[in-house]
């Protein structure tokens, strides 16, 4: 986690979750398109605490208050990692792709495969994991690498947004 990430996670302890997606939103940090649903009433109830009952507040490209019109991780009708599983195989054909869960925890690995050569690492983790290994084993190897947290209040890892983090990690 960078200097930044920790100021934030700081903030939002502080003051709310609410605060600290924004301060992500305006940063760029949660994608940079204006994803236009904020008057989208979400299609399930996630938890009680992504109802909205005033005004969602600023939402962006994967996140913001109400849940976006286009498939993600939460009206998906499987658990999180079969949704990221099908979003990878159907993005990536030309891919091999093998996942690996952590023993005692909810995280996953993808790994992606193209004409022999490992050419991306995903973890599929919850917010509070530390990403530094693998992450830096990457670099270190020339292997493209990110991650998505399964369980952060208020991102909504469209397929869209899924798709294009992949691909820009691929790319390098």
């Amino acid at each position: 986690m960078g200097l930044f990430d920790k100021i934030v996670k700081e903030v939002g302890k502080a003051v709310g979750n609410k605060v600290a997606d924004d301060i992500l939103g305006r940063s760029g940090l949660s994608g940079n398109s204006n994803y236009g649903a904020s008057n989208v009433e979400p299609k399930v109830s996630v938890s009680p605490s992504y109802s909205v009952t005033e005004d969602p507040g600023p939402s962006g490209f994967s996140w913001g208050e109400v849940m976006p019109p286009e498939e993600n991780q939460y009206n998906y009708s499987g658990p999180y990692y079969k949704y990221f599983e099908e979003v990878f195989r159907s993005a990536f054909p030309d891919c091999a792709i093998t996942s690996e869960k952590a023993p005692y925890s909810d995280r996953y690995t993808f790994t992606f495969v193209r004409g022999g050569r490992t050419v991306l690492i995903v973890e599929v983790l919850p917010d509070n994991s530390s990403v530094y290994a693998t992450r830096e084993k990457c670099r270190k190897e020339g292997i493209g690498y990110t991650r998505f947290y399964h369980n952060h209040h208020g991102w909504w890892n469209t397929r869209e947004y899924v798709i294009k983090r992949a691909t820009e990690a691929m790319r390098g």
